[in-house]
């Protein structure tokens, strides 16, 4: 039998490992013998006869180079070299190569609203490079329609699939980190604190709505105050610092993903702001464990799901409306800022 060779060194996220994990469930019986080059492993990877080495690099091109060289040598024309990091192997190795694409921001055309000059220059050079290398994939995989649809103009001679790792989530809630008053509604926004996930938008229409109201509301995000100070002034701040007191606005941290189910049995509502996803696991498990979900009205959140309400993510008025419109406030709020804007009602959809 040939082997499979899981290469995956920029992989840490709570997603990744999911993804990562299923990897190497789903395709044991296939081969036989899987190597796993990655700087983390999953918390729930079971036992695996096939699962010979574990070799974790660290994030920086010399181990990236080794794990690469170490493909080359013991790699054959029969073996499989499955890549998750979004880019294939430098090295021109004999695996047949199949690139498992999940970073849309490579693609997405609309960055320049939401990310700096020097992270679209980053994002440009990392496109670039791709493209460059793209002529060693041998297949391409993507996980929805729309990224499919993003992606087909710059691989117009590759073969690109559909594809989903069976991703298997546990139902069982265990006793939840944080206490809920009564009548308490809590939103939960799971995600990292990358400028694309939207912070800051989130949390400013979240200030405007413990404002305008005087409602028992609580905000659960899985980032540190020390995430959210660069993105706001002094008396934003001194708001999140007084709503944080009050049991109103939780911060968390990074949580693994068994802490995440565990919030769900906590929580009423997900709300998904983020201008840009490949996938978006958390859309998934809205629907599996019966929340209401609150996203943004992007092509990204109807390749997984019909939320509850949408908004336009790049307009703070148009997140605040969809939280007044959730909690079913007696009045409409005023607005604090500009409208939704004409770029989001064209590019939605």
């Amino acid at each position: 039998m040939s082997n499979l060779f899981i290469f995956a060194p920029s992989l840490r996220s709570s997603g990744g490992l999911q993804i990562l994990s299923q990897a190497i469930t789903s395709q044991s019986s296939d081969f036989e013998k899987i190597f796993v080059f990655s700087p983390s492993l999953p918390l729930d990877l079971p036992h695996n006869s096939h699962l010979s080495l574990v070799f974790t690099p660290t994030h920086n091109i010399i181990t990236h180079l080794r794990a690469q060289y170490f493909i080359y040598c013991h790699s054959t024309c029969l073996d499989t070299c499955l890549c998750l990091s979004n880019y294939p192997p430098f090295l021109n190795i004999n695996a047949r190569i199949v690139l498992f694409l999940h970073n849309r921001l490579l693609f997405e055309p609309n960055i320049k609203y939401y990310l700096p000059l020097a992270a679209r220059l980053t994002l440009y050079y990392k496109r670039c490079l791709l493209l460059l290398l793209a002529r060693r994939i041998n297949l391409l995989l993507v996980q929805t329609d729309s990224f499919l649809q993003l992606v087909k103009p710059f691989f117009p001679r590759h073969t690109i699939l559909l594809f989903n790792f069976p991703i298997s989530i546990s139902t069982r809630y265990s006793r939840s980190m944080l206490t809920k008053a009564n009548g308490q509604t809590t939103f939960f926004y799971p995600a990292s604190c990358e400028l694309h996930k939207n912070h800051q938008n989130l949390i400013l229409a979240w200030i405007q709505l413990h404002t305008l109201y005087s409602i028992r509301a609580q905000l659960v995000l899985t980032v540190s105050l020390s995430n959210l100070i660069p993105l706001f002034n002094k008396d934003n701040l001194h708001t999140l610092s007084f709503l944080i007191s009050n049991g109103l606005l939780s911060l968390v941290g990074p949580l693994n993903h068994n802490q995440v189910i565990d919030i769900y049995s906590y929580c009423d509502c997900i709300i998904y702001p983020s201008f840009c996803e490949s996938l978006g696991l958390p859309l998934l498990e809205s629907k599996i464990f019966g929340l209401d979900l609150l996203a943004a009205d992007l092509p990204y959140v109807y390749d997984s799901i019909t939320p509850t309400d949408v908004f336009c993510p790049y307009s703070v008025d148009s997140i605040l409306y969809s939280l007044h419109r959730y909690l079913q406030l007696p009045a409409t709020p005023k607005p604090t800022s500009s409208s939704v804007s004409l770029f989001c009602l064209t590019q939605s959809h």
